[in-house]
């Protein structure tokens, strides 16, 4: 039993659908489950999912959802998400006192809104510049090369 839980039965997809819509799959086994619910105290019934917007600021939960029963199986829509951001989905289990992630999908990246090379509004927060990204030939001048 032992080998199936670590084999790739449990999977948790996010994808996105369009600057504003990510989707989500997930597969989970009862076995799983109630390996991860063994040391929980006061546990609540059902899943809970939600979707995690990842910031340099750190990461806040940008929405969430509260499934009654125990879904194995199921699919949800983010709708309303940040163009041009990043995120990752969880699903877990609640219990008195916090959230425990018990699946976590691989980072998605929403496009940015808009037609190919229109320039976000003044307002818009794009995400931080990489220090060691590619520079073109003419702002490398002045740093030895």
């Amino acid at each position: 039993m032992a080998k199936c839980l670590l084999e790739n039965n449990n999977t948790l997809h996010l994808m996105v659908q369009d600057p504003n819509t990510l989707f989500v799959y997930w597969h989970i086994s009862a076995d799983y489950l109630q390996m991860a619910t063994k040391e929980l105290q006061s546990i609540h019934p059902g899943l809970h999912l939600r979707l995690v917007e990842e910031e340099y600021r750190g990461s806040s939960v940008s929405a969430s959802y509260q499934f009654p029963q125990r879904q194995y199986h199921g699919s949800a829509y983010f709708h309303g998400q940040r163009p041009f951001r990043t995120y990752h989905a969880e699903l877990g289990l609640t219990y008195h006192g916090g959230f425990f992630a018990v699946l976590r999908s691989e980072t998605a990246l929403t496009p940015p809104a808009g037609r190919p090379g229109h320039q976000p509004d003044k307002d818009t927060e794009l995400p931080a510049l990489l220090p060691f990204a590619y520079s073109p030939p003419e702002q490398m001048r002045g740093r030895g090369e």
